[in-house]
């Protein structure tokens, strides 16, 4: 039994040999090979254009990523201190509303009596007749320290 080639099986092989054959241009193409060598003039203490570039951004960009961790940082901590002095202002809030108008209520009970207070202190005083070492000072120093000792 004869084999025979049909129009087919010649396209076949064609295109298995382009592909082999595109599969090694685009290997020697990768790895430079193609290319005519010829060395690359660098100047002593210089580096290729690309390097520069290199040297110029890698910094940059290191400070870059540095400062947006340290931002975050400053936001979140910022954020949890602002929610949790917000949480402290609405628990008084709720507090100061559950209690019926007791908090003022005390608040003006004291002032009238701290007031109240104030007045007596006022009344019981007198101008010192005089100075300590003159014997008008000194004998109303002593009436006042003899009815503190007999309150006591």
């Amino acid at each position: 039994m004869r084999r025979t080639l049909e129009p087919v099986d010649l396209m076949v092989v064609l295109g298995d040999c382009a592909t082999v054959m595109g599969g090694y241009f685009l290997h020697v193409a990768a790895s430079r090979t193609l290319e005519a060598a010829t060395p690359e003039p660098i100047a002593i203490g210089r580096t290729a254009g690309i390097m520069d570039a290199v040297d110029w951004v890698q910094p940059v960009h290191g400070q870059a990523i540095v400062g947006d961790y340290l931002l975050g940082r400053e936001a979140s901590s910022r954020s949890i201190a602002a929610a949790a002095e917000f949480n402290w202002a609405t628990l008084i809030g709720h507090r100061l509303r559950s209690l019926p108008l007791m908090p003022l209520e005390g608040i003006r009970a004291s002032a009238a009596e701290a007031e109240a207070d104030h007045a007596a202190r006022n009344a019981r005083k007198r101008p010192m007749a005089g100075n300590a070492s003159s014997p008008a000072g000194q004998e109303e120093r002593a009436t006042t320290c003899s009815k503190h000792a007999a309150q006591a």
